[in-house]
């Protein structure tokens, strides 16, 4: 673990702050309950899980083994942290086209499973077309993707960029959204490979966010909320909130009224 990843973890691990268990691991959490038992998982099977979720270790115990992987070390550090096991191992790998294990993976796992984080990965199709086609024959895909936020990042992003100060320290946003009708969706996966079975299907939520949490989503999602530095970051934060609160409007109880819309993919693939 290099200096920088020991000192991310550190800040998380004593301030409970950013990737703690209430901001995006908390609606991960939440999706993945919802549609694990989509999976047919059998004690033979290798899970390839893209984008580190505490979840993966609920499929270790119905398959042989699970592999992680995530663009943040800070993330697979605390996944050998707070989620150890013999048959979960946690690498780092953007499935992209620079992927150091992307060649050795080749119709290698009986699941591919997503959920959420495949928004922070710079080439969404790409690594889409590189999950599936690390799906062995009559494996099954499961994704749940980030397709509409109703500009919350999008907004969040652009009040940070507009700032007369903040904005001259971020650089290019870290979310994409998938934007894809379901029609669009079914099409797209159609055209990496055939299916036995496909669904794809979009889900609305709508979230009551409290001001703590919709401070750690933002925290944890938006790499501009890290750009402005630590000593404007609680600032920024509460500007945030009030911009959301003006955009989205809040329930009785204060919180958040935060609409969201994801895309829920399932297959086999065929044999």
């Amino acid at each position: 673990m290099d200096r920088v990843t020991k000192t991310k973890l550190a800040f998380v691990v004593s301030l409970h702050v950013k990737h703690s268990k209430e901001g995006v691991r908390s609606i991960t959490h939440r999706l993945a309950m919802e549609h694990f038992d989509k999976l047919n998982c059998s004690p033979d099977d290798h899970v390839l899980y893209v984008g580190y979720g505490d979840e993966a270790v609920i499929l270790a115990t119905r398959a042989n083994s699970v592999v992680v992987i995530d663009l943040d070390p800070t993330l697979l550090e605390i996944g050998k942290s707070d989620r150890p096991a013999d048959n979960v191992e946690y690498l780092q790998d953007d499935l992209g086209e620079g992927s150091p294990h992307l060649a050795n993976w080749g119709e290698s796992f009986s699941q591919v499973v997503s959920i959420v984080r495949v928004m922070f990965y710079p080439n969404v199709p790409l690594v889409l077309r590189n999950m599936v086609g690390c799906l062995k024959p009559g494996g099954q895909l499961l994704c749940v993707i980030p397709n509409n936020d109703f500009n919350f990042f999008g907004g969040a992003a652009k009040v940070i960029e507009d700032h007369p100060e903040w904005g001259q320290r971020v650089k290019k946003s870290n979310v994409t959204l998938w934007n894809h009708t379901e029609e669009q969706a079914e099409e797209f996966f159609q055209g990496i490979c055939d299916w036995s079975e496909l669904s794809c299907k979009t889900q609305r939520i709508d979230f009551g966010l409290a001001e703590k949490k919709a401070k750690l989503v933002l925290l944890d999602a938006l790499d501009e909320v890290n750009q402005v530095g630590s000593s404007h970051q609680e600032e920024c934060l509460k500007t945030l909130w009030q911009w959301a609160l003006n955009e989205y409007g809040c329930t009785e109880d204060g919180c958040l009224k935060k609409p969201s819309e994801f895309m829920v993919i399932y297959g086999v693939k065929r044999t």
